[in-house]
């Protein structure tokens, strides 16, 4: 395009050269006629190749221009758009909300199972009892188990998230069957057999060695919410370390007051081992759209609202990134 318009504006140049040529003889002959003092021929040339060159100049530089304007203008509109999408609710910032409700419905819920045990102990010792007959306090610890999330104030009402059926999983994650057998009937026999054995031995439910128990299950409770319900599989990795930890100072606790006690709850530690290798694969498997694992603290888009909820609030979470 640009060879073309220099070609053409060069063909002008040498159009304009012979009609300079033909101006010069009309001149002549016109002075001669009228009798006219002609101009130097210098300065007739001069003004012709003057607009001439103007011209050239012009057409040869005028493309460029025109194509470095726009060129110009279009890098500045990608500039524009890009900064005007990263400064828009793009910007994730970590939710504090959901840190400090997490702490907060922990610090409720070992409260709430304290108050539970201490209104027991009293209610026993005013019946001349010291603890309840072996197998309604092995029923009791089995019931925890199973349903210690009932003193903790997050919603966990699993939603129906698409998020949480397209979820990866490691190919070497266990059958289903296999989850309803360890979490309903094993682990919580295990817990329960053991902290049976624990009560007899101290003579009371109120001790900081159940509550080490109490301590990992209302780890795991908000796990659940973090991993279930708000699908944070970075946070849910985070959360898992402080749930499996808890439990291995659970077992060494029990073992403490009772060997056997601390043999039988750390049973349950094998399989938490494979459930943590399992949700750190989940995590790594679980790429957002940029290519990048999912963030280990909580996070949010700027100025949305925290997804983390009690249960006594209304508008559930249905997941987040």
């Amino acid at each position: 395009m640009k060879q073309g318009r220099q070609v053409i504006a060069f063909l002008s140049f040498l159009s304009g050269t012979h009609n300079l040529s033909a101006a010069f003889q009309n001149a002549q002959t016109f002075t001669r006629t009228h009798d006219i003092s002609p101009s130097p021929p210098s300065m007739l040339l001069k003004s012709h190749v003057s607009t001439s060159f103007g011209r050239i100049i012009d057409e040869a530089t005028s493309p460029i221009s025109t194509s470095s304007t726009s060129l110009h203008n279009s890098y500045l509109d990608t500039l524009s758009d890009s900064s005007s999408s990263s400064t828009t609710g793009t910007k994730r910032v970590i939710d504090f909300s959901s840190l400090s409700k997490y702490i907060f419905s922990a610090g409720v819920q070992v409260g709430l199972f304290s108050l539970s045990f201490f209104t027991l102990d009293k209610v026993l010792e005013r019946a001349n009892m010291s603890v309840l007959p072996s197998p309604i306090t092995w029923l009791l610890f089995y019931a925890i188990s199973l349903r210690s999330r009932v003193f903790n104030p997050l919603n966990n009402q699993r939603p129906d998230s698409p998020k949480l059926k397209n979820r990866i999983m490691p190919k070497w994650t266990p059958p289903g069957v296999v989850f309803p057998i360890l979490w309903l009937i094993l682990i919580p026999s295990l817990r329960a057999t053991s902290s049976t054995i624990i009560v007899n031995s101290l003579g009371r439910y109120l001790d900081v060695t159940i509550l080490s128990l109490i301590f990992h299950l209302t780890c795991g409770d908000i796990w659940n919410t973090i991993t279930n319900i708000e699908c944070r599989n970075g946070t849910s990795a985070l959360a898992n370390v402080f749930t499996y930890l808890a439990a291995v100072y659970a077992s060494l606790s029990y073992g403490i007051i009772n060997p056997t006690a601390g043999k039988l709850l750390g049973l349950t530690c094998v399989w938490l081992t494979i459930a943590s290798a399992l949700i750190t694969q989940t995590w790594r498997l679980n790429k957002g759209a940029d290519g990048k694992k999912d963030s280990l603290l909580p996070m949010k888009l700027k100025g949305e609202e925290s997804p983390t909820k009690f249960w006594f609030q209304k508008n559930g979470m249905e997941g987040t990134d």
